[in-house]
């Protein structure tokens, strides 16, 4: 079965002694895009396209609000738990 690319697959394999251990196979991609945007907006910046380059680091910024967002509700609801 094809898993989708958004989404962040963590399989749990058991070891010979049987133990859990988690490998994560794919990364976010919202925090992808986000480094992506800031690279652009950096490259932008460097070549004199102050337009090109707000635009992006806009839009990185609101992306790295939303992320925090969504890990801050993660975190309150007990689906994301820190040891």
């Amino acid at each position: 079965m094809h898993s989708l690319q958004t989404e962040l697959s963590v399989n749990l394999i058991v070891d010979s002694i049987g133990c859990y251990k988690t490998k994560i196979e794919k990364g976010s991609p919202m925090l992808e895009w986000i480094l992506i945007l800031l690279i652009i907006a950096a490259v932008a910046s460097l070549l004199g396209f102050r337009g090109v380059a707000g635009l992006s680091a806009g839009i990185a910024r609101i992306l790295i609000f939303v992320v925090l967002v969504v890990l801050l509700i993660s975190l309150l609801t007990g689906i994301i738990i820190v040891a």
